[in-house]
């Protein structure tokens, strides 16, 4: 019976002791962030990182960066300074809603919101960029974090995220968790 018990206990405990089926690749912006997620790859950009999705049909990509330092102090500040629609409307077009530095494309303000990734409270804006008979969906996500604008942003082009695709999405920003 001690046998049988002490056989079944290792054989439940290995696979977390291993990882097993519930690893995920951790990337890590030290300071900052981790994610933990399955699925994506990563690259540098200059003022943070690029993820793409493996397995997502279409290219689907995920965007983190830090810009300058933020006028707001803390991002109860700048959550603070967007407590109505209007105020929300009016930054979301002022940073998104200008014209492209391509003079053949035309960007569009589709909808504004709050919501919270990794912990952190963000002004969500979801944007449609066309050029010529192409067009591609953004969705960014803005917050002051350690005193630094920080970008997040979804891009795929036009009919590419699905179901499938947005479970994609979905469980890289449960992977997400920003650093206090």
């Amino acid at each position: 019976m001690q046998v049988r018990r002490l056989i079944v206990l290792t054989l439940l405990v290995l696979p977390l002791l291993w990882g097993g089926m519930a690893r995920a690749e951790v990337f890590a912006n030290p300071g900052f962030y981790t994610v933990s997620v399955d699925g994506w790859t990563r690259v540098a950009s200059p003022e943070g990182f690029r993820y793409r999705c493996t397995t997502c049909k279409g290219q689907v990509g995920v965007t983190i960066e830090y810009g300058p330092d933020a006028p707001w102090k803390t991002n109860d500040q700048f959550m603070a300074s967007l407590a109505t629609e209007k105020a929300r409307k009016e930054l979301a077009d002022e940073w998104f809603g200008g014209q492209p530095t391509d003079k053949r494309a035309k960007a569009e303000v589709k909808r504004v919101g709050l919501g919270e990734i990794g912990g952190l409270r963000v002004l969500m804006v979801v944007t449609e960029v066309d050029i010529g008979s192409a067009s591609a969906f953004g969705r960014f996500m803005i917050a002051v974090h350690k005193g630094r604008l920080l970008w997040c942003a979804v891009h795929y082009p036009l009919g590419v995220v699905d179901p499938d695709n947005e479970k994609a999405i979905d469980a890289f920003f449960a992977g997400l968790v920003f650093e206090k």
